[in-house]
């Protein structure tokens, strides 16, 4: 296999090793290889020139864990973790790592019984080889350098959310009588009772975030994903930006292509987000901001949310339908400004 030379047009030869049986690595080579259009060159931890890439990098003790390569001339460097999946997105984009993620976290995947969502997440990390051996920061950190990168965009003329206006400071996963009671204030709002039409909302999957603005205004997030396969997102703040007061947005989704807004209602108002998008381009609505999300920029800044990690992990790993909503879930309400950049400046 010593022979094989994956180069980049700019000479950088990259390499990613995993632990695998031949066979599996065999088919795993392929079907990352096309994702990645011969970019990436796939070798077991255990071929020679990895071992001698490795034990150069990190020494005699190199850890035992998916690690990507990168050698340039008499240069080579190495990365595990997050580091590694934050050089990948760098060279590959963010939604070519995403289809990298996919591909490796079947290794080993097998059914899990339909128990709880927790026993979900936990059978299906554990029996996700590459997942494994990453651990979950691989998935929590920022791939993005952080969802600030994608706040500094030039967006697009037209309608701008009150969100991109200010600056977040701080936020706060809720928790216990906090997280109760965002999740029934929400529910009784104006904005969600108008596109959820009094439906009973899943307790299971719902999130809940206070954001501290630059201006010391609170903004509490809170999101469900229900049992159809949609996302329910609602914002309120404590005092009015502008004349923005509190939001509540429907979205439907499809697994890896794209997220779409299907209602929404601003300040107890519905509007008709069909109406709003006629005449707009690239889906950039009038009156309704983005209307559509690129899959592969949405699951990177969801990713790269606190607390959205293991979810999103296992979405990664599935990737199943509940546990891609819930990833989604937690993305819109623990990175409401990143999650908006994905349409006017997508990443994926």
């Amino acid at each position: 296999m010593e022979e094989t030379n994956t180069r980049n047009g700019d000479g950088r030869r990259l390499v990613l090793g995993f632990d695998a049986g031949c066979a599996t690595c065999s088919g795993l080579a392929t079907r990352i290889e096309e994702a990645v259009g011969g970019t990436l060159e796939i070798r077991s931890l255990s071929d020679p020139a990895m071992e001698r890439w490795r034990r150069g990098v990190f020494g005699e003790d190199a850890p035992w864990a998916p690690t990507l390569v990168e050698v340039s001339g008499n240069n080579t460097q190495a990365w595990t973790g997050w580091r590694m999946a934050a050089h990948m997105a760098r060279i590959l984009g963010t939604a070519t790592t995403w289809r990298v993620m996919q591909v490796l976290g079947e290794l080993d995947a097998v059914p899990v019984p339909e128990t709880s969502i927790a026993a979900k997440l936990a059978g299906r990390l554990s029996r996700a080889g590459f997942l494994k051996g990453v651990g979950g920061a691989l998935i929590a950190a920022s791939i993005l350098s952080g969802t600030e990168a994608l706040a500094k965009g030039t967006p697009l003329r037209g309608w701008t959310h009150p969100f991109e206006r200010v600056s977040f400071r701080s936020q706060e996963r809720l928790h216990g009588t906090a997280r109760r009671e965002a999740l029934r204030s929400a529910m009784a709002s104006s904005d969600v009772r108008s596109i959820w039409k009094g439906r009973q909302l899943p307790g299971e999957n719902a999130f809940a975030v206070r954001h501290t603005l630059g201006d010391d205004t609170t903004l509490t997030a809170v999101s469900w994903s229900t049992p159809d396969g949609k996302i329910l997102v609602h914002y309120a703040v404590d005092r009015p930006i502008g004349n923005y007061s509190s939001e509540a947005t429907l979205f439907e989704y499809e697994t890896g292509k794209e997220i779409r807004k299907e209602a929404t209602s601003i300040n107890g108002r519905r509007r008709d987000v069909i109406a709003d998008t006629v005449g707009s381009s690239k889906s950039l609505a009038r009156g309704c901001g983005c209307c559509r999300w690129r899959w592969g920029c949405v699951s990177t800044v969801a990713a790269s949310c606190v607390g959205c990690g293991s979810t999103c992990a296992t979405c990664i790993a599935t990737p199943a339908k509940w546990a891609c909503g819930a990833c989604l879930a937690c993305a819109f309400v623990g990175c409401p400004i990143g999650i908006r950049r994905c349409c006017r400046n997508p990443c994926g």
